[in-house]
């Protein structure tokens, strides 16, 4: 069971190793470690993406990870940290898309949509089961392995997809539909493994991240 991470004693400088998922890394890390940095100068932060929130990292490769998980934690038992936020989605389409389509503004009305979905590890997550059963009128046209992909397909006409807010909202070629039931949504972790010690770069990091995330998301 995952649990609240123990603290000590030291200084806010130095090197900080962060794992987030790619779609964190591109879309909303950059301008939250601009204002960490700015407020802690002294740290330096080196990000490696992963494909997803769910996949296990090494200890030696990181600090601190910023995962996305949801019922199933399994993989993460060795981790200690604090969960943060919903991660929201919504369901999205090109302005092009909708020129001629009605937009939907609730899931029944799917029915004779074009529909991007995931594969491989993707395809497994609650969205994307969840929109898959209830779009069963729907033309399914694309598959892809990450939320970027979709993203790209969805921006390029391709059809609707459900996507994390945070990757759209300032996309003026998109419009939102409706969003995701909150209950189908990940929720966002910091986490560490147990036996790092949990120093003072670590605790600024995370309690800063943790309220910015509050923030926007």
């Amino acid at each position: 069971m995952l649990q609240t991470a123990d603290v000590d004693r030291g200084r806010s400088s130095g090197n900080l190793r962060v794992a987030a998922t790619l779609n964190l890394a591109y879309g909303l890390l950059p301008r939250l470690i601009a204002r960490f940095s700015a407020a802690y100068p002294g740290i330096t932060v080196d990000v490696t993406a992963t494909p997803d929130g769910s996949s296990s990292t090494h200890p030696d490769q990181f600090d601190i990870a910023l995962r996305t998980l949801e019922a199933d934690v399994r993989k993460h038992e060795h981790m200690v940290g604090r969960r943060v936020a919903k991660l929201p989605l919504a369901v999205y389409g090109a302005r092009a898309y909708f020129a001629n389509r009605k937009v939907p503004r609730r899931q029944q009305d799917m029915g004779g949509h074009r529909l991007l979905l995931g594969n491989g590890p993707l395809a497994n997550i609650a969205a994307m089961r969840w929109m898959s059963a209830t779009a069963k009128n729907a033309e399914l046209v694309y598959r892809a392995s990450s939320m970027l992909l979709l993203l790209a397909g969805v921006h390029d006409g391709l059809g609707i997809c459900c996507l994390p807010r945070y990757l759209c909202e300032g996309e003026r070629e998109l419009i939102r539909a409706f969003n995701v039931p909150e209950e189908h949504c990940a929720d966002l972790w910091i986490l560490r493994h147990a036996h790092h010690r949990d120093d003072a770069r670590m605790r600024a990091f995370a309690a800063f991240m943790a309220a910015e995330f509050r923030k926007v998301l």
